[in-house]
């Protein structure tokens, strides 16, 4: 119980980053990178993509594969 309640203390920042680039773009009228963070957040949340931080701006990257399955020939 208590290692369940650690891991739901944990703060992730990135989804804290993409959500206040997302706000600032907007405030600009920047609509298009608002857009963008706000897709690029709910594809983070799913797990489709992860998020890399160059520069201060966000690099999305898809999740690595692991290795080919093996199929036996029937």
């Amino acid at each position: 119980m208590a290692e369940d309640t650690e891991i739901n203390n944990v703060i992730d920042f990135t989804e804290r980053k993409l959500m206040r680039l997302e706000a600032t773009f907007a405030a600009e009228g920047n609509v298009v990178n608002a857009f963008a963070m706000k897709d690029a957040l709910e594809r983070y949340i799913r797990g489709d993509i992860e998020i890399i931080f160059s520069g201060g701006l966000p690099y999305a990257v898809l999740p690595e594969e692991g290795p080919p399955e093996l199929h036996e020939e029937s």
